[in-house]
Formats: C-alpha cells, structure tokens, sequence
C-alpha cells in the first residue's frame, strides 16, 4: 500500500490518535495506532499536511518524541529518523 492510500486507510477507519507532535522540520506528526490490530500492530505515523503515512515496528510511543534520535522526519517522500540523518 501507498503512504498516500495507508494515510486514506486510517483516516477513514477512525485510527485512534495516541499523541501529536511537530518535528524539528517543523512537520505536524500523528501517532496512531492501526485501526485493525489495535495495541498489537506497530505505532502508525502520519504527516497529515502532506497526506502520507508509514506503519512502524514501534509498539511504544515513548522513543518517538519531537526531538532526540528517534524523531520522526518526512525526507523526499520517506519516512526517516533523526538518526538516519544527522
């Protein structure tokens, strides 16, 4: 699936919003988790201004905050992590 069609996936089916933070990039950033596998499927990220969204293998929103390594970024359509960057 498309970041774009799995961003349509979960808006539709009401995925349940966990936090909501903006990045350094100064992107808006959703933690959802997944409408169909609940606390059992990997944390969702969606960049609502740009319509996209990533499944993860995170099952804790603990290390995805708006700053540090883990911080969730939005690089050439791709889903990166501060740490994959710097």
């Amino acid at each position: 699936m498309t970041p774009t069609a799995f961003y349509s996936y979960l808006t539709s089916k009401g995925a349940s919003v966990l936090n909501e933070l903006r990045n350094d990039a100064h992107q808006n950033v959703i933690l959802a988790e997944h409408p169909r596998y609940g606390e059992y499927g990997g944390i969702c990220i969606m960049f609502p201004e740009y319509e996209v969204a990533f499944s993860t293998d995170f099952f804790d929103t603990e290390d995805l905050t708006a700053r540090g390594d883990y911080q969730p970024l939005l690089l050439d359509g791709e889903l990166k992590f501060a740490y994959e960057v710097n």
